[in-house]
């Protein structure tokens, strides 16, 4: 087998995100050149961010957040943690301002991130190393909860007849798709119940 050396290497900040919300839009510099004057509308950006974690005080802990998932495989090599895995941070630029554009940035707060959240939190929790979440490999687990559906997969849009203007769908791989609120990025409901996601 031949090895071949790589001229150009990833860039170790791909590995690092910010869980920072940014909930009102924010109004980007535009560096170089200008924006296209017949450009509007919105992009949609989904991707894993990690999970909350806490310190020993209660603390969150949300900067490098996946330079400590390294850290902790390194130290344990339990493969519990990987960079794939995470809450769901939902981006939006927008264009409909001429010659502008705005960012915005949200977690995806479905139920189970908030129950996960409360329970992060609270350390008196009766049974709460039961219901606490941990990361294992792909997925965020709880004994007595099960799976966390931590929406940070993929964007599908939808339409039914008489729906104006398209929804947009936020989903996971072993989850139900939420529909979101495309101006604030607040997961409004699921999509279904757990009797109709039946195997074909």
């Amino acid at each position: 087998m031949v090895e071949h050396e790589c001229p150009h290497r990833v860039p170790r900040s791909i590995l690092s995100a910010s869980r920072e919300e940014i909930p009102e839009p924010l109004e980007l510099t535009i560096l170089e050149g200008c924006l296209p004057s017949d450009l509007h509308g919105h992009v949609f950006i989904v991707a894993p961010v990690g999970n909350a974690e806490f310190d020993n005080e209660g603390n969150p802990i949300l900067l490098n957040i996946y330079r400590r998932i390294n850290q902790l495989n390194q130290k344990y090599d339990n493969g519990g943690n990987t960079f794939m895995n995470g809450d769901g941070m939902i981006y939006r630029l927008d264009f409909n301002e001429r010659g502008k554009v705005k960012w915005m940035q949200k977690i995806a707060n479905s139920p189970d991130y908030i129950v996960d959240k409360q329970i992060q939190k609270d350390r008196n929790l009766e049974y709460g190393e039961l219901l606490k979440f941990r990361n294992l490999g792909l997925v965020r687990f709880s004994p007595l909860l099960g799976l966390r559906n931590q929406l940070n997969t993929a964007f599908l849009p939808i339409q039914f007849d008489g729906d104006e203007p398209e929804r947009l769908l936020v989903t996971y791989d072993a989850g139900f798709p939420y529909e979101i609120n495309t101006e604030t990025l607040e997961v409004k409901a699921p999509v279904g119940s757990l009797n109709e996601w039946i195997p074909a």
